[in-house]
This record gives structure tokens, sequence and C-alpha cells, in this order.
């Protein structure tokens, strides 16, 4: 991932409210609001400070208040108490304004951090079912763990650590511009001289800090994904690496992604401390040149008047530009580390989910017709000039048990990817059920069953592998048992221990290659299929266990139609016919004795 990638990463930010639903939206200003109205309580409970500070200064100086402090005290109904009972109620009061609002911004940030999060959860899944309905090349253009973080990591990411964290620093914004605002209103001079000196300081650290913390984001990001990419590639290839000991090398990539990361962290986790004792010194120092200039303009008792202003205002103005500032370093870096999803949701924006998100299904299938038929279909791999298919046309008729052979490379592989809609040709059509493969998906949940070579096992139970999403009270025991027998495996389940509910490790990790494969065969057979397709899904099986489960397809095969990529003879001969691919847009078809007879390279392919 290069950083040229993310350089319009705050106009995908500003696309990526699109999002959220209009009612979430209506929430974030309802609270953004509130915010501001809260705001107005740190101006009662500074303005109720000064007036405390003016009033100790008129007790101690015998003086009566001036004018404007007597009409506030009549206004709030203190004007007959003592000094000394006015400074305690007012400065009881000012406490508990601003105790209060303190108390009321915890809650509300609490409720704004828990809503983003949510939203977090949301923005994944909707991510996840626009990128499950893309066609599968478009998804194998990024990394798994590029897709794996942008889906988890960068979705937390955009929605905590930026849009929440934007939600909550109008908080401070509005302290600012409301406390600035109290200031000029008491005393000019007080409040050039405070927003000189916080301005000048935030706009330094900002300046220092922001730029970089971006470009740390967008290397945290980097450094992640390679990092748990190279574990993932460890994990995949440790036999071979274990016999090459090609372990180094691995070692080698991981320590560096890790040391990066170690590095952006560190220095991340270190800027909020230079901003925190950046505006500690900048408070003490502005207490001494707001005090300063007002005893060189006016008298001490007008300076300590001041003094106490500017410290009550610097307490709240200090912290907020504290927060405000080390927040929009959090965003700036957040922003680089969502940067992938925010790349991933421009991509997707437009998109429709269409994932069938039912855990039931029909076993009859009324209406689906098991035929296929491939017309004048053209193929090439996107952004190559190798050409797999050219005018190439087929009619696979229903009911038929159909093996389709070629030499390695051909497209055997291709030719199913494009029959089940995983591939869409180029020019030409492909039609199952006389509708295009993916709409006869959509239409017919189930009415196409699918083994690859490499089942994908999930990391539970047999039965969860089974039915890989289905209810579990869906099927009984007498017919997930039916489904094992026909594939071999009803023996092997019954003498575990818990049976069903016997756990099969990572990536099927406690089961033989051929016993995932059955596995898979048995997942494929849970909806009672009309069609199908076998994807080399009997290649880790031995002779005598192929040749039993073909025996039991055959079986079947007068209610479904089959096709399956195959390599052995016997699998090849049981087949109604054959399809012999010879090259992108040659084929021979018929059954093994005349494909024998009467094609020199079909015997050349099978060996005879």
């Amino acid at each position: 991932m290069e950083p040229k990638v993310w350089m319009n990463s705050y106009t995908r930010l500003r696309g990526s409210l699109k999002w959220l639903e209009p009612k979430h939206r209506k929430r974030i200003l309802g609270v953004l609001v509130l915010q501001i109205i809260l705001s107005l309580f740190d101006l009662l409970g500074v303005f109720l400070i000064g007036l405390v500070g003016a009033l100790s200064i008129n007790s101690l100086q015998s003086t009566p208040p001036n004018k404007r402090i007597i009409d506030l005290l009549d206004f709030v109904g203190l004007q007959g108490l003592s000094i000394q009972k006015q400074v305690v109620v007012l400065g009881v009061a000012s406490v508990f304004v601003l105790v209060g609002r303190s108390i009321a911004s915890l809650i509300i940030t609490k409720r704004i951090i828990y809503f983003f999060s949510r939203r977090s959860a949301d923005l994944s899944v909707s991510l996840t079912q626009k990128l499950f309905s893309k066609p599968l090349l478009t998804i194998q253009k990024k990394s798994s763990q590029d897709i794996l973080y942008s889906l988890t990591k960068g979705t937390e990411f955009l929605m905590i650590q930026v849009l929440g964290t934007c939600t909550v620093l109008v908080a401070d914004v509005a302290v600012l511009v409301l406390l600035m605002f109290g200031l000029l209103v008491f005393d000019l001079v007080t409040a050039i001289s405070t927003f000189i000196i916080f301005a000048s300081v935030a706009i330094a650290l900002h300046r220092m800090l922001s730029m970089k913390a971006g470009e740390l984001g967008v290397q945290n990001a980097k450094f992640t994904i390679e990092g748990n990419q190279a574990i993932n590639e460890s994990l995949l290839a440790f036999r071979e690496a274990f016999v090459g000991n090609r372990f180094s090398y691995y070692i080698r990539e991981i320590t560096k992604s890790r040391k990066g990361l170690a590095e952006v962290s560190g220095y991340v986790n270190f800027m909020p401390y230079i901003s925190k004792y950046v505006i500690e010194a900048t408070v003490i120092l502005g207490a001494l040149v707001v005090s300063g200039i007002q005893v060189i303009m006016w008298d001490a008792a007008h300076a300590v008047a001041a003094l106490g202003i500017f410290l009550a205002a610097g307490t709240r103005i200090g912290p907020a530009v504290l927060r405000l500032q080390q927040g929009l370093v959090y965003i700036r870096n957040s922003v680089g580390m969502a940067s992938p999803t925010l790349l991933l949701m421009e991509e997707l924006l437009d998109s429709e989910s269409i994932i069938n998100e039912d855990t039931s299904f029909q076993t009859d299938h009324s209406g689906f017709v098991p035929e296929v038929k491939i017309s004048n279909v053209n193929y090439s791999y996107p952004e190559t000039n190798h050409e797999v298919f050219k005018n190439f046309s087929l009619v696979i008729p229903k009911g038929s048990y159909v093996a389709i052979v070629g030499s390695s490379g051909v497209g055997k592989s291709t030719l199913v990817d494009l029959i089940l809609g995983i591939l869409s040709p180029t020019s030409g059509q492909v039609y199952v059920s006389e509708i295009p493969p993916k709409e006869a998906i959509y239409e017919w949940p189930g009415a196409i069953g699918y083994v690859p070579q490499e089942v994908a096992i999930l990391d539970g139970t047999i039965l969860q592998n089974i039915l890989m999403g289905y209810d579990e009270k869906i099927l009984s025991s007498d017919e997930i048992y039916n489904l094992l027998r026909i594939v071999k495996l009803e023996k092997f389940v019954q003498g575990l221990d818990k049976q069903l509910e016997t756990r099969v490790g990572e990536r099927g990790s406690r089961l033989s290659g051929g016993q995932r494969q059955r596995l898979g065969i048995a997942r494929a057979l849970v909806t009672n299929p009309k069609m199908l397709v076998l994807d080399e899904a009997t290649s880790a099986l031995d002779g005598e266990t192929e040749a039993a489960i073909s025996e039991s397809l055959l079986s079947l095969s007068k209610s479904m139609t089959i096709l399956t990529i195959a390599h052995r003879i016997q699998t090849i001969k049981n087949a109604d016919f054959v399809v012999y691919l010879k090259s992108k847009n040659e084929m021979e078809v018929g059954n093994y004795e005349d494909l024998i007879l009467n094609s020199e390279t079909f015997r050349q392919t099978m060996q005879i």
C-alpha cells in the first residue's frame, strides 16, 4: 500500500457520512447542539468565579462594589446579604455549575463513544455485504490482510477515533468561543492577551504535530497489514518452510514490520505529552503576562481581578485547547490508519448488497431446471492478454453426469467458475435454468451445490461444518448421518467421542485431506441440490473411497445434474459424456469409449 493512494483521505472522510443512516445523522446533529448549549455553563461558571474575585477584592479594600456588580447581585437576589455570604453562595454556585458541566460532558462523551462503536459494527457488516457481492477477481485485487484490516480495525478507527472524536471536540470549540466572548465583555485587554497566547501555542503545536500524525497513521496501517500478512503466510507455508529451513525469511519480514510499527507507535504515544506540558507552561506564562500588562495599564486591584478571571478561564481554556489540539492530532493519525477502509468505502459506495441472510432453505427447488447453456463465450483474465475461451459454446442437459477433462491450465476451473457465476464472461452468455447463474443462485438458494478441491473448513464442529451457517435444528441427526453415509464418513463420525459435536480444529487440522473433501461434499448435499459441481473434489481420496462415493453420486444423478472436473479414469468412465477441453476454442464431447477410440490427444491426456 503506497501512501499516495490515500492523499484524498479527507475527501473520502466527508463521503463516509453517506454511510450513516439519516436517523443517525440527525442524532449526531442533536448531540452537537446539546454540547453547544452545555458550553454556556462554562461561561456561567467562569463569570461566577470572576464575580467572587471582584467581591473579595472589594471586601479587602473596604470599598463598595461598582454599579454593574450591584445590579447583578440584585438580579440574582443576593444584594441583601453580607459580602461574606455573597462570596460563599457564588463560590458554591460556581463549583456546582462547573462540576455539573463536567459530569454532563462525561455522560455525553460516553454515549457518543458507544454510539459510534455501534456504527463501527454496522459499517463493518455493510462493507462485508457489499464486498461479497462483488466478482471474485475484484475481491482478489486486495490481499486478505488488507481486506481484514479494512473491515475490522479500519472501521473502528474511522467511526470511533475520527468521527467520534470530531463530535466530542465540538464541545471544546464551543467552550473556547464562548469564553473568549465572555472575556471580551469583561476586559478587552485580557481577552486579546488570552487569545494571542493560546492561539499562538495551539497553531504552533498543530503545525508541528498534525502533519506528522497523518504520516504516522498511514505507516501504522501499512506495518500492521504487512506484519499480519507475513505471520499468516508463514503459518500457511509451515511445512515448506520447515523442510526447506526457510523460517528465517518470515522472521525477517515479521521483525521488519514489528520494529517499524514499534517506532511509529512510540512516537504517536509520545505526542500527547508534548502538548500537555506545553499547555501547562502556557497557562503559567499567560498568567504572568496578563497580570503584568494589567499592572502596567491599571492598578494592582484591577490586575488581581484580571488575573483571577484569567486563571478561572484558563482552567477551562487550557484543557479545552489541549483536548482540541490532541484531538486534531489524534484525528489526523486515525484518518491515516483508517485510509484502507476509506478507500474501500469509496470503491463500494454505489454497490448493491444482495446477500441472502435467510438461514432456512427449500429442498424441492420448484421451477429450477438443472441445465447449462453456454453460447459464444469469450473470456480473458483482467489486465492480461491471456485469452482462456474464444467463441466457446456448450450445452449440458438436465439429469446428466458430465466429466470435464483437459490438461493443466486449459481452463477447467475457469469454466466451472463461469457456470457458477463466480466469473463473468468478457462477452457471450452463460445460462443456468434459462437465466444468468448469479440470478439462479438467488432465485433458488441451494439448488446448486459446489465442492472445491480445497474445501473451506470452519473452526467448529463437524455438524457446524456440514450446515455452514444454517440453523442446526433444520435437519435431524438421521438426515445428517444419511449425508455422511453417502460420503463414507458415517462410521468415522460415529466412532468419535462427541460424534457430530467433535471440533475439527482450525482449517480442519484434525481431519485428513480426504475427510475434509468428503465433509465438503456432504455440505453441498445438505440442500438437496438439483445440480452438483465438483471441482476436483475427490483428488485427495484413495481409489476405493472415490469409487464408493462416485457410485453413491451416480445413484443421485437420476435426480440431479452432476458436473465434475476429473482426472481418474474410473470417474471419467462413469460419466454420461465427457467434455474434453483441448484449447481456448476447441473441445471434444463424447463418452469415454468414443474419445479413446477417436481422439489421439485425449489418449495422450489420459496417458493411455
